[in-house]
């Protein structure tokens, strides 16, 4: 025994507090962790929602009859989660020429509200012509 009748070693209260310090920094670093892991599922479905938007958009600018539409559809079976929506509209006519604006809008649900990505752009294309029908 050492003089005053205490030994060597480290007391019940340096001891607690040591345990709550590294039970803190644990917390904190699963903490760190799980919301690393919910951003990583967020950034996957918002590059996918981008992907399918300009996947859909460039087969909407192959389409060289394009016309004014509204329509909506699914990714189905590849990507169920996701919607698609489309509005092709003419902004400007002039000497047989158009001027086009495409939307497509992507959608899913997440974080308990419906997400969107969307993709705008303008095209020209020259103006349908109409065949002249059979005279009577």
């Amino acid at each position: 025994m050492k003089e005053g009748g205490v030994e060597g070693g480290f007391l019940l209260l340096e001891v607690m507090i040591a345990l709550t310090i590294l039970s803190t920094g644990l917390l904190t670093a699963l903490y760190a962790f799980s919301a690393s892991t919910v951003n990583t599922g967020v950034v996957q479905r918002e590059q996918t929602a981008h992907m399918l938007a300009r996947q859909h958009m460039e087969e909407t600018l192959q389409d060289r009859l394009l016309s004014p539409t509204e329509d909506q559809g699914k990714f189905e079976p590849d990507h169920p989660a996701f919607s698609w929506a489309r509005r092709v509209e003419v902004v400007q006519e002039f000497q047989g020429l158009r001027l086009m604006e495409i939307r497509v809008e992507v959608n899913w649900r997440g974080r308990g509200q419906t997400q969107s990505y969307a993709l705008d752009t303008r095209v020209i294309r020259r103006k349908p012509t109409v065949a002249p029908g059979p005279s009577q």
